[in-house]
């Protein structure tokens, strides 16, 4: 799924095209974000609770990069065309960093922007929530992570620890691949996949999983600094993603389809006292639900 658009739909517990915002740049650039909608952070305020964002949202441009929140603590992460110099870019650098069949053969290991950009995320998240959850006032934290994204750069620890568990992959059948909605075709030839080797592509799934893992990693920092507040046993934890990747399933890289890999995100709740530990619900559900249920339980 697109990643803006589907934010939208979370912070305001609408479809996109409901919330004026049918496409990225409209909800990047801030353009009819905040006219005749309510969004979750101003109706948190409205209840009592401080509200704070950090890191990722998605919201680059324009004057106002709170959106409702009384407080941003850490910036969002920008695209790279916009800061590069010419000299960077015609290295190939930026050719790494969005959905381009470059990104998926030059993956492997070493340190990369977004590792150090979550890291500095997840240090000023837990940081304020040594702080803030030791006050009276109820507070909504929202956490933005870049990770797994492009490019596909991991530690090298987690890149051999995966290079050793994953095979070559098999390339999908030309049967198959006929098979595919033409539009899928059109991707996959724009794209230019085919030309990504069964080498490349155990490479990128190493890389891959091992960004999930410093992910992860992150998340779990988060959450121990929690367990380690007043506020523990009163804190709900939600996590959850914009999109998945296909990772070469189908034949198919990146996002922007129906497919399970892609459109099939995680929804993990922690509600203490009220949510049963480890209990997996087969119900579907949609983003569009978690603002209202964040709601519902804060009782705004």
């Amino acid at each position: 799924m697109p990643t803006v658009p589907i934010r939208s739909a979370v912070h305001r517990g609408l479809h996109s095209l409901q919330a004026n915002t049918p496409a990225s740049w409209v909800f990047m650039t801030g353009r009819n974000f905040r006219l005749t909608f309510p969004h979750l952070p101003t109706v948190l305020y409205m209840a009592g609770y401080y509200t704070a964002l950090c890191g990722r949202m998605g919201w680059w441009w324009g004057p106002d990069q709170f959106y409702g929140f009384q407080q941003r603590l850490h910036g969002d992460a920008i695209p790279v065309d916009n800061v590069l110099t010419a000299e960077l870019k015609g290295s190939g650098f930026n050719k790494t960093s969005g959905q381009t069949r470059y990104a998926v053969q030059v993956s492997g290991y070493g340190r990369q922007g977004n590792q150090l950009f979550d890291q500095s995320v997840t240090d000023t998240a837990c940081t304020f929530i040594q702080s803030q959850f030791e006050s009276s006032e109820p507070c909504c934290l929202v956490v933005g992570l870049m990770l797994p994204h492009c490019p596909l750069i991991c530690q090298k620890e987690q890149f051999d620890y995966y290079m050793q568990r994953i095979e070559p992959p098999r390339p999908v059948s030309k049967e198959y691949l006929e098979t595919l909605h033409p539009a899928m075709k059109r991707w996959r030839q724009c794209r230019e996949i085919d030309e990504i080797s069964s080498v490349q592509h155990q490479r990128a799934l190493a890389a891959y999983y091992g960004l999930v893992t410093e992910m992860d990693s992150s998340v779990g920092r988060i959450v121990e600094a929690v367990k380690q507040s007043s506020q523990a046993e009163r804190t709900v934890i939600i996590y959850t993603s914009d999109h998945g990747d296909m990772a070469g399933e189908q034949g198919m890289w990146w996002k922007s389809n129906f497919y399970d890999a892609s459109s099939r995100v995680p929804l993990i709740i922690s509600y203490p006292g009220q949510f049963l530990q480890e209990q997996m619900i087969d119900s579907i559900v949609s983003l569009i639900d978690v603002g209202p249920t964040m709601l519902d339980i804060a009782g705004a």
